[in-house]
């Protein structure tokens, strides 16, 4: 993911997701389909791609697609709260985004 271009596709891409996951009705496809694991391995990918403002606005966006999916099945939620290596990196996330001001 260090290309620009595919940043720019990759956060065209999930800012789309971002508007499909409003949709309370689309969550169990969404799962069904591998759509949080998907979501969790992209994180560890951008971290690791960089710590860079483009990188940043992408794993600003997965952040939202998991608290909506969160937001409204209990499940997600504790999937998500027992995985020690997600929470390490959305802190990680956290202290870099403060850096560069961005909003969740």
């Amino acid at each position: 993911m260090s290309d620009n271009a595919d940043l720019v596709s990759t956060r065209t891409s999930l800012i789309k997701l971002v508007i499909i996951l409003e949709d309370i009705n689309l969550h169990s496809e969404f799962l069904m389909n591998d759509g949080q694991a998907f979501l969790v391995g992209l994180i560890r990918k951008t971290l690791l791609a960089g710590d860079d403002e483009a990188h940043l606005s992408i794993l600003t966006s997965i952040a939202k697609c998991l608290l909506y999916i969160a937001h409204y099945n209990p499940h997600v939620v504790e999937e998500l709260g027992s995985d020690t290596e997600l929470l390490l990196n959305l802190l990680r996330y956290f202290f870099f985004r403060d850096n560069f001001n961005f909003e969740l």
